[in-house]
């Protein structure tokens, strides 16, 4: 397994810290917070946004001590699809976990992909890359495969190029790349939800298939899908490049 282990890390909000020591979803962690049940060094503690310092202050998760033992790790999946971008589906359908075996379970998917979308995911418990990479503020580009439905239009394509409004804001995308007659490659930094869907979806089109190939520098490669692999030594440097200018 891929882990990044101990650049000197001070101060971290205690939310992120104890995401990454246990098993305990982000949401799940919180709600023990606001329950009372975590204590930093004998004081109960309902603030979201404390800090500690993993190697002095002493935490308790109701009643039992957590060691430090901070370890940072960091995946790439690609989500086959008529998969759910959910670690569990009160309806049974088929989401991550059913594809987690082997990897670590304190990691959670770094934002979404709609059902029946496919392509790269990344995965990791580092909170600060997480914000870095989902934040519209960060600008992280995202690069799309799209397979449309019928012939893509010089008009329309014109209209991808300049950009245009849907009902939640402008769309723009940063590059469009014409691969065929009836499939495209975008870029776009904003993460709205079903963003490239519903811009061909007001074009006129309908999106057979849609396939993230990239994430800022990451690169969904030759990974098989329904597949994770551990991100290699030059990509993790790559997303260190991210948090220095957050």
């Amino acid at each position: 397994m891929t882990k990044i282990t101990k650049k000197k890390i001070k101060r971290i909000k205690v939310e992120e810290w104890l995401s990454a020591q246990t098993a305990n979803p982000r949401r799940e962690v919180a709600r023990l917070i606001m329950d009372g049940k975590v204590t930093i060094n004998g004081n109960v503690n309902v603030d979201l946004s404390a800090t500690v310092d993993p190697e002095v202050d002493v935490v308790h998760v109701e009643g039992e001590r957590l060691a430090n033992n901070l370890q940072y790790f960091y995946y790439k999946f690609h989500k086959p699809p008529n998969v759910i971008s959910t670690m569990s589906d009160p309806n049974g359908r088929s989401c991550l976990r059913d594809y987690m075996a082997g990897v670590p379970a304190a990691v959670s998917p770094v934002g979404r992909l709609d059902r029946d979308s496919e392509g790269l995911m990344l995965f990791t418990n580092n909170g600060a890359l997480t914000l870095a990479l989902s934040h519209p503020r960060f600008h992280v580009a995202k690069i799309y495969r799209v397979t449309l439905d019928k012939p893509l239009t010089q008009a329309a394509y014109e209209r991808l190029e300049i950009g245009f409004f849907l009902d939640d804001g402008p769309v723009v995308f940063e590059e469009v790349e014409k691969v065929s007659d009836v499939t495209v490659i975008v870029k776009i930094s904003e993460g709205r939800n079903r963003i490239v869907r519903r811009s061909f979806e007001l074009l006129g089109y309908t999106v057979k298939k849609l396939k993230r190939m990239s994430i800022g520098p990451i690169q969904l490669g030759k990974l098989v899908s329904g597949k994770f692999a551990r991100l290699s030594i030059g990509e993790m440097r790559q997303l260190d490049q991210i948090l220095k200018f957050r």
